[in-house]
Protein backbone atom coordinates (compact mmCIF):
# COMPACT_ATOMS: atom_id res chain seq x y z
CA UNK A 1 0.00 0.00 0.00
CA UNK A 2 2.74 2.44 0.98
CA UNK A 3 4.56 1.84 -2.32
CA UNK A 4 1.44 2.75 -4.31
CA UNK A 5 0.91 5.92 -2.25
CA UNK A 6 4.52 6.97 -2.94
CA UNK A 7 4.07 6.17 -6.63
CA UNK A 8 0.94 8.34 -6.81
CA UNK A 9 2.62 11.21 -4.94
CA UNK A 10 5.67 11.03 -7.21
CA UNK A 11 3.42 11.06 -10.26
CA UNK A 12 1.61 14.16 -9.02
CA UNK A 13 4.90 15.94 -8.43
CA UNK A 14 6.10 15.09 -11.93
CA UNK A 15 2.83 16.23 -13.47
CA UNK A 16 3.04 19.74 -12.00
CA UNK A 17 6.72 20.16 -12.81
CA UNK A 18 8.18 19.78 -9.32
CA UNK A 19 10.18 16.67 -10.22
CA UNK A 20 11.45 17.87 -13.59
CA UNK A 21 15.23 17.95 -14.22
CA UNK A 22 17.11 20.87 -12.72
CA UNK A 23 18.26 23.32 -15.37
CA UNK A 24 21.99 23.87 -15.74
CA UNK A 25 23.44 27.34 -15.50
CA UNK A 26 23.78 29.22 -18.77
CA UNK A 27 27.33 30.21 -19.77
CA UNK A 28 28.22 33.51 -18.17
CA UNK A 29 24.95 33.57 -16.22
CA UNK A 30 25.06 33.78 -12.45
CA UNK A 31 21.85 33.01 -10.60
CA UNK A 32 21.46 32.99 -6.85
CA UNK A 33 20.01 29.64 -5.86
CA UNK A 34 17.69 29.99 -2.86
CA UNK A 35 18.36 27.76 0.18
CA UNK A 36 15.36 25.50 -0.38
CA UNK A 37 16.29 22.79 2.18
CA UNK A 38 16.14 25.40 4.95
CA UNK A 39 12.58 26.28 3.87
CA UNK A 40 11.26 22.73 4.26
CA UNK A 41 9.16 21.72 7.25
CA UNK A 42 10.98 20.13 10.17
CA UNK A 43 9.87 17.21 12.31
CA UNK A 44 9.36 19.47 15.34
CA UNK A 45 6.75 21.44 13.38
CA UNK A 46 4.68 18.32 12.69
CA UNK A 47 1.99 16.89 15.00
CA UNK A 48 3.05 14.36 17.64
CA UNK A 49 4.09 10.98 16.27
CA UNK A 50 5.25 12.23 12.85
CA UNK A 51 8.85 11.52 11.82
CA UNK A 52 10.99 12.18 8.77
CA UNK A 53 10.98 9.26 6.32
CA UNK A 54 12.48 8.51 2.93
CA UNK A 55 11.11 10.39 -0.07
CA UNK A 56 9.85 8.13 -2.86
CA UNK A 57 12.14 7.21 -5.75
CA UNK A 58 11.72 7.74 -9.48
CA UNK A 59 8.49 9.34 -10.64
CA UNK A 60 6.17 7.13 -12.68
CA UNK A 61 4.61 8.40 -15.88
CA UNK A 62 1.17 9.93 -15.56
CA UNK A 63 -1.43 10.12 -18.29
CA UNK A 64 -4.64 11.96 -18.93
CA UNK A 65 -5.15 15.50 -17.67
CA UNK A 66 -2.18 15.21 -15.29
CA UNK A 67 0.39 14.48 -17.98
CA UNK A 68 3.30 16.97 -17.67
CA UNK A 69 2.30 20.35 -19.16
CA UNK A 70 5.63 22.01 -19.95
CA UNK A 71 6.48 23.83 -16.74
CA UNK A 72 9.90 25.53 -16.93
CA UNK A 73 12.93 23.66 -15.59
CA UNK A 74 13.79 24.43 -12.00
CA UNK A 75 17.17 25.78 -10.94
CA UNK A 76 16.89 23.99 -7.58
CA UNK A 77 14.65 21.45 -5.87
CA UNK A 78 14.22 20.11 -2.34
CA UNK A 79 11.86 17.63 -0.73
CA UNK A 80 11.11 16.00 2.59
CA UNK A 81 8.66 13.30 3.66
CA UNK A 82 7.05 12.50 6.98
CA UNK A 83 5.13 9.46 8.19
CA UNK A 84 2.99 8.97 11.27
CA UNK A 85 4.67 6.26 13.36
CA UNK A 86 6.36 4.86 10.24
CA UNK A 87 3.13 4.19 8.36
CA UNK A 88 0.21 6.35 7.24
CA UNK A 89 -0.86 9.13 7.24
CA UNK A 90 2.11 10.25 5.15
CA UNK A 91 3.03 13.76 4.07
CA UNK A 92 5.42 14.89 1.33
CA UNK A 93 6.61 18.45 0.71
CA UNK A 94 8.37 19.45 -2.52
CA UNK A 95 9.85 22.86 -3.38
CA UNK A 96 11.20 24.05 -6.71
CA UNK A 97 12.85 27.37 -7.53
CA UNK A 98 12.77 28.83 -11.03
CA UNK A 99 14.64 31.66 -12.72
CA UNK A 100 11.18 33.00 -13.51
CA UNK A 101 7.73 31.66 -12.75
CA UNK A 102 5.20 34.09 -14.27
CA UNK A 103 1.76 34.28 -12.73
CA UNK A 104 0.27 33.54 -16.16
CA UNK A 105 2.20 30.26 -16.42
CA UNK A 106 1.10 29.18 -12.95
CA UNK A 107 -2.49 30.23 -13.64
CA UNK A 108 -2.51 28.02 -16.73
CA UNK A 109 -1.27 25.08 -14.65
CA UNK A 110 -3.97 25.59 -12.01
CA UNK A 111 -6.63 25.94 -14.71
CA UNK A 112 -5.59 22.60 -16.19
CA UNK A 113 -5.61 20.88 -12.80
CA UNK A 114 -8.97 22.41 -11.88
CA UNK A 115 -10.51 20.91 -15.00
CA UNK A 116 -9.06 17.48 -14.26
CA UNK A 117 -11.41 14.71 -13.15
CA UNK A 118 -9.21 11.60 -13.36
CA UNK A 119 -5.70 10.48 -14.24
CA UNK A 120 -3.73 7.26 -14.21
CA UNK A 121 -0.28 6.13 -13.15
CA UNK A 122 1.59 2.84 -13.10
CA UNK A 123 2.58 0.98 -9.96
CA UNK A 124 4.77 -2.11 -10.51
CA UNK A 125 3.57 -2.26 -14.10
CA UNK A 126 -0.10 -2.09 -13.13
CA UNK A 127 -2.24 0.82 -14.30
CA UNK A 128 -4.01 2.61 -11.45
CA UNK A 129 -6.82 5.10 -12.07
CA UNK A 130 -7.28 8.00 -9.65
CA UNK A 131 -10.12 10.49 -9.27
CA UNK A 132 -9.45 14.23 -8.90
CA UNK A 133 -11.52 17.08 -7.46
CA UNK A 134 -10.72 20.71 -6.68
CA UNK A 135 -11.62 21.67 -3.11
CA UNK A 136 -12.16 24.87 -1.18
CA UNK A 137 -9.05 25.93 0.73
CA UNK A 138 -7.61 29.15 2.21
CA UNK A 139 -5.59 31.27 -0.24
CA UNK A 140 -1.88 30.87 0.51
CA UNK A 141 1.17 32.56 -1.03
CA UNK A 142 0.78 34.56 -4.25
CA UNK A 143 -1.30 31.85 -5.93
CA UNK A 144 -2.64 28.53 -4.69
CA UNK A 145 -5.22 25.82 -5.19
CA UNK A 146 -6.07 22.58 -3.38
CA UNK A 147 -7.21 19.21 -4.72
CA UNK A 148 -8.36 15.81 -3.51
CA UNK A 149 -7.14 12.62 -5.17
CA UNK A 150 -8.40 9.11 -4.46
CA UNK A 151 -7.59 5.64 -5.76
CA UNK A 152 -8.16 2.00 -4.70
CA UNK A 153 -5.67 -0.19 -2.85
CA UNK A 154 -6.69 -3.80 -2.12
CA UNK A 155 -10.36 -2.96 -1.71
CA UNK A 156 -9.71 0.21 0.30
CA UNK A 157 -9.71 3.84 -0.79
CA UNK A 158 -6.66 6.03 -0.29
CA UNK A 159 -7.14 9.79 -0.29
CA UNK A 160 -4.50 12.43 -0.96
CA UNK A 161 -4.99 16.10 -0.14
CA UNK A 162 -2.71 18.30 -2.24
CA UNK A 163 -1.87 22.00 -2.13
CA UNK A 164 -0.07 23.66 -5.03
CA UNK A 165 1.17 27.18 -4.34
CA UNK A 166 3.46 29.83 -5.79
CA UNK A 167 5.37 32.37 -3.75
CA UNK A 168 7.50 34.56 -5.97
CA UNK A 169 9.62 32.29 -8.18
CA UNK A 170 9.25 29.29 -5.84
CA UNK A 171 6.57 26.62 -6.25
CA UNK A 172 5.40 24.34 -3.45
CA UNK A 173 3.57 21.04 -3.60
CA UNK A 174 2.31 19.60 -0.30
CA UNK A 175 0.54 16.24 -0.20
CA UNK A 176 -0.92 14.20 2.65
CA UNK A 177 -2.13 10.64 2.11
CA UNK A 178 -4.29 8.44 4.35
CA UNK A 179 -6.92 5.73 4.18
CA UNK A 180 -10.27 7.33 3.40
CA UNK A 181 -9.55 11.04 3.65
CA UNK A 182 -6.74 12.89 5.47
CA UNK A 183 -7.64 15.27 8.27
CA UNK A 184 -8.54 18.59 6.60
CA UNK A 185 -7.87 20.57 9.80
CA UNK A 186 -4.43 19.02 10.19
CA UNK A 187 -3.55 19.50 6.51
CA UNK A 188 -4.61 23.15 6.57
CA UNK A 189 -2.49 23.79 9.67
CA UNK A 190 0.60 22.18 8.13
CA UNK A 191 0.02 23.90 4.78
CA UNK A 192 0.01 27.34 6.41
CA UNK A 193 3.28 26.53 8.18
CA UNK A 194 4.87 25.25 4.96
CA UNK A 195 3.95 28.29 2.85
CA UNK A 196 5.04 30.69 5.61
CA UNK A 197 8.56 29.21 5.51
CA UNK A 198 9.01 29.94 1.80
CA UNK A 199 10.74 33.23 1.06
Amino acid sequence: MKHRVLAAIAGLAMAVGLSAPVAGASPGHRHRVPPLPAMLLKAKQMPAGWRVTRVGGASPATSGCLAPKGMPKAVARASRAFAHRGSVPELVEKLAAFRALPATKFTALLRTLSGCRAFSFRDNGKKVRAKVAKVSFPHLGDQSAAYEFSFPVKGLTVGIDALIARKGHIALLLMEADFGSPSVVQFEHVAKLAVAKVH
